[in-house]
């Protein structure tokens, strides 16, 4: 993930997402999903969303 970090943007990084996981989830990663964009893609808006559909949280 740094190698990758290093010429890309980490939306749950960049945006302090806690968690891609949601309760569903009996174990304690908290981390499931990762969204990596180019420097020059502009972002307006990112959120883990809250909905429970399956052990990820929807992006």
């Amino acid at each position: 993930m740094r190698l990758l970090e290093k010429s890309m943007n980490n939306l749950i990084q960049i945006h302090n997402i806690t968690s891609t996981r949601t309760r569903l989830y009996p174990k304690e990663e908290q981390f499931a999903d990762y969204i990596l964009t180019s420097p020059e893609i502009i972002v307006n808006a990112f959120q883990a969303l809250k909905d429970e559909v399956s052990d990820h949280s929807p992006t």
